[in-house]
């Protein structure tokens, strides 16, 4: 494939709307938002291909990871290269992480099912209710608990401890 072939087709699916601003991939998108285009003889991220193109080859084992946190971006001066432990800790300290304020879950909870919505769950409230007051009476087991309500033992033992079901 041709460099100006994947020049032209990536510039054709940005929005460039000013240097100091991200520039948006209006081409397919991965379900989090990440740009996705054929190049270089392979499926890949647009970020990447916006590296390359103006800074040469990514390094074997490096990513392209975002200053801006905008995973539509493909503004190279909003990108920069990392190991995949730089980017864990960029999460962090930006409080992306899964316990962080800007964490997806916290930031759009309409867009997180959880207990009975989530299409994972297999008990409802009333059932978890029932659960914590029985074994909290005592005379019947997690594994007794489990078996009844079609769950594996580890199910049950985190909704009595309350890591599920809050």
């Amino acid at each position: 494939m041709k460099w100006g072939s994947v020049t032209e087709r990536f510039w054709n699916r940005v929005d460039k709307l000013a240097d100091k601003s991200c520039w948006l991939w209006l081409g397919p998108k991965t379900p989090t938002g990440y740009g996705r285009m054929r190049a270089f003889g392979q499926d890949t991220y647009a970020h990447r291909v916006s590296w390359v193109l103006y800074n040469g080859n990514i390094p074997k084992n490096l990513s392209v990871l975002h200053y801006c946190d905008n995973t539509s971006c493909v503004n190279p001066k909003h990108l920069w290269i990392g190991t995949q432990d730089d980017n864990l800790k960029d999460m962090v300290k930006k409080g992306r992480s899964y316990k962080g304020p800007r964490h997806w879950v916290y930031a759009s909870p309409e867009k997180h099912a959880r207990g009975e919505k989530h299409w994972w769950a297999k008990l409802n409230k009333s059932q978890i209710v029932k659960i914590r007051k029985r074994y909290r009476k005592g005379g019947i087991t997690q594994k007794q608990l489990a078996a009844e309500y079609h769950v594996a033992p580890s199910t049950i033992g985190a909704i009595v401890n309350h890591v599920n079901w809050k």
